[in-house]
């Protein structure tokens, strides 16, 4: 039984090829998502009169991106062109 610590480890060294496939997809969806909320803050920024992105800027785009993100239409070929670069990277490591 997991408890919910590391559960995406089937053991100390090895991941299964769905975990590798989760974290790619994952990865690919996060990066989309900060993406869109980094261009959501940049035009409210913009649109206050300011130069600079804050913080509180960065928190709001990422809450409405929250809610308006898998409303897009471009999501699913972003989605696609992300997961094939993900695929190009290793979750595999030597180190120790």
């Amino acid at each position: 039984m997991k408890t919910g610590f590391d559960l995406l480890e089937k053991n100390e060294d090895e991941y299964d090829e769905h975990q590798i496939d989760f974290l790619r997809k994952t990865v690919a969806l996060m990066k989309i998502l900060t993406q869109q909320a980094m261009k959501t803050s940049e035009r409210f920024t913009k649109a206050c009169g300011r130069t600079q992105i804050t913080g509180n800027d960065m928190y709001y785009a990422l809450m409405f991106e929250a809610h308006e993100f898998f409303d897009r239409d471009e999501l699913y070929t972003r989605f696609f062109e992300e997961l094939e670069h993900e695929k190009e990277h290793t979750y595999y490591t030597d180190d120790e």
